[in-house]
């Protein structure tokens, strides 16, 4: 077998790989939706940029406070939702300020910018509600 082919071979077999490993991600993924859905209203923020992005979600309960918040960040398949416990508890009206505050304190605007795509989703909705009211 010449060099040429082996080359494509492996590169053949790499894509393969990332393929199967982009599936097992986004099952994974899928998963932890549907069981954070299952809890209450979700609304998923996301922002992304050249290498790799960050997804925020948060959960709002009936009595309109934040139930849970989780990040999922990083450039790989193992990249795992990380809990952010600051923001849970905090009346869904305040929970911009509260995002201000992350800015002021992180070193990444990443997260800000997720945090900000969900919250207006969240405000996009209310005023949907308010209208078909």
């Amino acid at each position: 077998m010449s060099d040429t082919i082996r080359f494509f071979l492996f590169f053949i077999i790499l894509w393969l790989i990332q393929g199967a490993a982009l599936y097992y991600q986004n099952k994974k993924i899928n998963q932890k939706i549907l069981e954070y859905q299952a809890m209450g209203n979700l609304y998923i923020g996301v922002h992304k940029n050249k290498l790799g992005g960050r997804i925020f979600s948060f959960l709002v309960g009936e009595d309109h406070t934040v139930k849970k918040t989780v990040i999922l960040k990083g450039l790989t398949i193992f990249s795992k939702f990380t809990e952010l416990p600051m923001l849970e508890g905090k009346p869904i009206e305040n929970f911009k300020d509260e995002i201000s505050a992350i800015k002021e304190i992180s070193d990444n605007n990443k997260i800000y910018f997720s945090l900000m795509d969900a919250f207006e989703k969240y405000e996009k909705k209310k005023l949907k509600d308010v209208k078909n009211e």
